[in-house]
């Protein structure tokens, strides 16, 4: 099993004598698939737990550590463990609410086909749910074997950030042993729009048709059907778990008004700045630099807030250029 992260663990300590730690896999109307010792069990939450959450992104969701006891044919979820990250977004009905897609995840593989919906704003939107979620991003440029101008793309990407980018088909050996080597002894998620061939990179790795992947229109290069839930894998010879899930249609990026929303701990201190106008980054009286330097926000955190800003700006200036230019 993936080595489990000493606050994981202390947080497990005051209950291992009558409870047990188990992963969740899968995630069901009222109940959930929990990894536990190398077989799945059936747990639910309890009573008490559902009075204690402020929202629904509060239960457990796929990734999550969750503490509980067996009662019979199916475990009871009494916490979640803290998490170390999460993937989320703007709820798609338009609250103030999150959706968790994700959790506890080390890197996230952002899918983008190269065959025709090659779309640099989706990946900028899609590296902005990364940053903020406290994981790597990777990028994978699926369908290489139908493309010709990799390497004009691959620029293009490379513009964004400074970002790990890997051009891949599933029909090369080399490039699935690729990413084997990438998703070893980590959590891994793939995200991405339909048809860009996530579950079948999926299929690829793990050696089975564990996910239902159906033939391409040649119409407009779409699968008919993909991943419809989300769902964890663990491969015991990459001591690895993946995290498939459902193709994006609406990324509901936050905007960076959003930013206070995923950066709470950022945004408390930027409360405390000097000047209301702070970039935090030479001001005097800076509360967040300040916090930088006593270790209170790492530096890894606070470089992805700032990339999170520099993406909301960039799209909010091409909207208003192509705004402009439809006048």
């Amino acid at each position: 099993m993936i080595e489990l992260r000493n606050e994981i663990l202390r947080e497990y300590e005051p209950y291992k004598e009558d409870m047990l730690l188990g992963r969740i896999t899968n995630v069901h109307r009222e109940m959930y698939d929990c990894l536990y010792s190398g077989k799945e069990v059936k747990v639910k939450v309890s009573g008490r737990f559902s009075y204690t959450v402020f929202g629904t992104a509060d239960y457990p969701a796929v990734g999550d550590y969750v503490i509980f006891k067996m009662e019979g044919e199916y475990g009871i979820i009494h916490k979640v463990c803290s998490r170390y990250s999460e993937l989320s977004r703007s709820d798609v009905g338009g609250t103030s609410n999150r959706q968790v897609m994700a959790v506890n995840v080390d890197i996230v593989f952002i899918c983008v086909s190269l065959n025709i919906d090659f779309n640099i704003k989706k990946i900028n939107e899609l590296l902005a749910l990364v940053y903020s979620s406290n994981a790597k991003p990777v990028v994978l440029l699926t369908k290489s074997d139908l493309c010709d101008n990799i390497d004009k793309k691959i620029d293009s990407v490379k513009e964004i950030d400074d970002l790990e980018i890997y051009p891949i088909s599933v029909y090369f050996k080399e490039d699935i042993n690729l990413v084997k080597q990438l998703i070893k002894n980590n959590t891994s998620v793939f995200l991405g729009a339909s048809g860009v061939g996530k579950s079948t990179l999926v299929n690829k790795i793990t050696g089975k048709d564990e996910l239902k992947t159906n033939t391409i229109r040649e119409s407009d290069s779409q699968g008919r059907h993909t991943t419809v839930n989300r769902q964890l894998f663990y491969l015991t010879d990459l001591d690895a778990a993946i995290i498939d899930t459902p193709g994006i249609r609406t990324i509901n990026v936050f905007t960076v008004d959003d930013l206070d929303v995923h950066y709470k701990d950022i945004a408390m201190y930027a409360s405390k700045c000097k000047f209301n106008n702070c970039t935090h980054k030479h001001e005097p009286m800076c509360a967040v630099q300040e916090a930088l330097k006593e270790g209170k926000i790492t530096e890894e955190r606070f470089k992805n807030y700032l990339k999170n800003i520099k993406i909301s700006e960039y799209n909010r200036k091409r909207d208003a250029i192509r705004r402009s230019r439809k006048r």
